[in-house]
């Protein structure tokens, strides 16, 4: 005799985890892009996903912020005027 059918299991990792942010991540605001640098100059990249994290900035009505890590020096003072 045939025993009947067990449920399916729950899916395992991201897909079965909570939905809801942990209580100390609910004090972070904002969209925060990382602006990459090679060589002195900005990668291409980088303003591909300052475009994406507007989009995400706006539907989730916050501020867009532009991080831009880089040696002292006119390289990083332009990507910094750039991402401004």
């Amino acid at each position: 005799m045939s025993q009947p059918a067990k449920p399916a299991a729950a899916p395992a990792g991201r897909a079965s985890a909570k939905k809801e942010l942990p209580e100390h991540f609910k004090a972070y605001k904002h969209v925060w892009v990382f602006i990459e640098q090679e060589r002195g100059h900005v990668h291409p990249v980088s303003w591909e996903l300052m475009g994406s994290g507007r989009r995400l900035a706006d539907k989730l009505g916050v501020e867009l912020a532009a991080v831009v890590i880089g040696p002292k020096g006119e390289a990083t003072q332009s990507a910094v005027a750039e991402s401004f």
